[in-house]
C-alpha cells in the first residue's frame, strides 16, 4: 500500500477540526489500547509517524516527561506527559503482551512499521467519516499546530513544539489561522457596521 504524498508548505494543509478529532477518537475501540495511546501521542505532541515508531520505553522518564527523537532535520525535545496521556500509556503498557524496547512494537518485538500506523489510521479515519484528504496520520500533527495557534500560542511556541529547526516550516500554520481570522473579521464588520447609515 502506497502512502499518499503529503502537501508541501505551498499547498493546502489538511487538519482535523475539534469535531473531527472527537469523531476519530470515538471510533477507536476501548479495547484497542495501543491505537488510542499511539494516536493520542501523535496528536498531542505533533509526532511524525517515524517519531512515534521510534519511541522507546526508556524515553518515558521518571520525572513525568517524554523524550522525542526528531526526524527530517528536526531537533529532539522533552515534553511533560499529561495525566490523560499517561493513563492511556499505562493502560496500554500494562496490557501489552510482547516485550520490547519500543513503546509501539511490531509482531517480532521491534519497532512498529510505519506502514502499519498509516493503515490503522486510515481504517479509523474512514470509520469516522473523514474526508479522503484527511485520511493520513500527518493530519494529526497539523491539527495540534493549528489548535495551538487558535488557542493563542505564539508561532515560536509551535515551532518548538513541532521540533522545527526553521521557523519557516511553522509559518504555514500561521497563514491558515490568519486566513480564518480575516474571514471571521470581515463577517463581524459587515454585521456590525453599515456604511450607508
Amino acid at each position: 500500500m502506497k502512502n499518499p504524498k503529503f502537501k508541501n508548505a505551498e499547498q493546502k494543509i489538511y487538519y482535523l477540526s475539534s469535531d473531527e478529532l472527537r469523531r476519530f477518537f470515538a471510533v477507536i475501540p476501548k479495547k484497542d489500547k495501543q491505537s488510542r495511546a499511539m494516536f493520542l501521542l501523535i496528536y498531542r505532541y505533533g509526532l511524525r509517524v517515524a517519531e512515534a515508531a521510534n519511541l522507546k520505553i526508556e524515553d518515558l522518564q521518571s520525572d513525568g516527561r517524554i523524550y522525542i527523537r526528531a526526524v527530517k532535520n528536526g531537533f529532539a525535545n522533552h515534553y511533560r506527559v499529561s495525566d490523560e496521556d499517561r493513563k492511556a500509556l499505562d493502560e496500554y503498557l500494562e496490557a501489552k503482551k510482547r516485550k520490547s524496547d519500543y513503546i509501539f512494537s511490531g509482531r517480532t518485538g521491534g519497532r512498529i512499521n510505519t506502514s502499519t500506523i498509516f493503515r490503522i489510521y486510515r481504517k479509523f479515519s474512514r470509520l469516522a467519516g473523514l474526508d479522503k484528504s484527511k485520511q493520513h496520520p500527518h493530519c494529526l500533527r497539523h491539527s495540534i499546530a493549528v489548535a495551538m495557534l487558535d488557542g493563542g500560542l505564539h508561532i515560536e511556541d509551535v515551532q518548538d513544539w513541532l521540533r522545527h529547526r526553521n521557523i519557516k516550516s511553522s509559518m504555514v500554520y500561521a497563514r491558515i489561522t490568519s486566513q480564518r481570522r480575516d474571514k471571521s473579521a470581515e463577517v463581524i464588520m459587515k454585521e456590525n457596521f453599515d456604511g450607508e447609515k
